[in-house]
Parts: C-alpha cells; structure tokens; sequence
C-alpha cells in the first residue's frame, strides 16, 4: 500500500484558509487547517513597496505559498500514518470522530468491472483466540448440503461451540462476535483482515 497522489488532492479540496496581515507591514500570513481544525500549514507573502500593498495579491500570493506547504506537509503526515498504522487518513472513521476525508469511504465505480463498486471496508476490532498445535476440537454437526459444521473447543476453561465450512488447523483463529456467533476463520484469511 502506498499514499494515493489522489488522496493527497482531496485532503489539500477540503483545506480551510484563514488569512491575517501583520499590523503595520505588507506581510500578509496563510493558515490551513483540515475541516477538524488541525493546522496543516502556514505560508506567506510581502510587498517591498508599501504603496504598492494590495489585500488581495497579499492573500493570493500567501495561499499560494501555504497550499504547497500544505502538500509537502500531507505527504508527511499521511507517509508517516501508514508507516505506523498500516493505513492512510482515508481509511479510518468517519466524520463524527473528526476524519477529514470519511467522504472518500463512498463506494466508487470499479475501473474494469461493469456495474460493479469499491467499497473501503471498515476498521473494526476482533475478539478470536488463536487455535494451538494440541487443542482439541470436537465435532457437534456435521455440514448438510453445503450448509457449516458445528464444532466444540476448550478455551480457558470454557467450552465454546463454533461454525466452520472447512477443516480447523493449529494456527487458524475461532473468532467471537458474541455468544450466538462464534466462527473459525483459516489463519491466511485472518492475517489479510487483520495485524497479528
């Protein structure tokens, strides 16, 4: 995975600007602040002459300035994000939690499948207890007409009934998302969905 050139354009779309003249100069500042009110950048300009100072060209020039900081900035912060997280700004929550980009987690239409979408899955956590070398697993039911088995496993002391389609090996997870569902997931599939 890598930062998208397109999600960096997004989050400098969604920038805000504020812009302030320094008292008595022909300086004129640039902040730009995501749509949570983290501030990104700051860029500036000045006029040598102050006959010839315009608010407007000091605001222009300024935006300029703080806009390309605001990208070298970006680039940065979001790098840095997936280095540490495994994934970028785009990836996480929603508007509520303060994410400046939750409106790019909108299904898109796929580049070569007609008809069908990208949907960004989202970030949950898991409850599973990775299965041991020497557990012991007992079957209950055995699948009818494709339908899943039913099998028991001893964890902590507890018995644990749990769904599955396909043979349950050391290393695969049983994962609980509450008392009425408790299923096994294969270990390759448990690692593409989550850190381990």
């Amino acid at each position: 995975m890598k930062v998208q050139k397109e999600h960096i354009l997004n989050l400098v779309d969604q920038l805000e600007f504020k812009f302030a003249r320094v008292e008595n100069t022909t300086v004129t500042g640039c902040w730009a602040f995501l749509p949570n009110g983290f501030q990104v950048a700051y860029g500036e300009s000045a006029c040598v002459d102050p006959e010839n100072y315009k608010w407007e060209d000091g605001c222009k020039y300024a935006k300029e300035r703080c806009v390309q900081s605001a990208v070298n900035k970006l680039w940065e912060l979001e790098g840095y994000l997936l280095k540490v997280t495994g994934k970028t700004s785009d990836r996480f929550g929603d508007p509520s939690t303060g994410n400046a980009c939750a409106n790019t987690n909108k299904p898109k239409p796929h580049a070569v499948l007609n008809e069908f979408k990208v949907y960004q899955g989202k970030a949950i956590e898991r409850i599973a207890y990775e299965v041991k070398p020497d557990e012991v697993i007992i079957p209950l039911k055995q699948a009818e007409s494709g339908g899943p088995c039913l099998s028991e496993i001893a964890i902590g002391g507890e018995c644990y009934q749990f769904a599955h389609f396909e043979p349950v090996n050391a290393g695969d997870f049983v994962c609980f998302l509450d008392e009425k569902d408790i299923y096994h997931v294969r270990r390759s599939v448990f690692e593409q969905r989550n850190y381990i």
